[in-house]
């Protein structure tokens, strides 16, 4: 019987990007390359799988495929992306494979900030 690997999820992290700062982030999507690639030596599945700009709503999304979104979070902290939230993206076509965090309905990662820290928590934690 031969090894079947189920599907990888892919997630969105939105960050702040401004208007007249694009040329950041090419800066942005190396060291998120870069985290990814150090964390899957390490053990850690990442695939970094790219970035869009919306530079009229001054927001920058990144995606990768990595099993959580705890990891997903852990690695925009990591590549220093400040990440506002990281939401699961839903497949297309839909593929058949183990249960994700969307598919459990598992609601999206969002950032609190406060003057003290900086914590990753999911909505509704207490």
């Amino acid at each position: 019987m031969g090894l079947t690997l189920g599907r990888v999820p892919s997630y969105l992290v939105e960050t702040y990007l401004a208007r007249g700062a694009a040329g950041e982030r090419a800066a942005r999507e190396w060291r998120a390359r870069s985290v990814a690639e150090r964390l899957t030596r390490e053990g850690t599945r990442v695939r970094f799988e790219g970035s869009i700009h919306v530079p009229e709503d001054e927001i920058c999304f990144f995606t990768f495929e990595v099993p959580t979104a705890r990891d997903a979070a852990l690695v925009a902290q990591s590549a220093g992306l400040d990440p506002l939230r990281v939401v699961e993206t839903a497949p297309f076509p839909a593929e058949d494979g183990p249960e994700t965090d969307l598919e459990r309905g598992a609601p999206a990662i969002r950032f609190e900030q406060s003057s003290s820290d900086r914590g990753v928590s999911r909505k509704g934690d207490t």
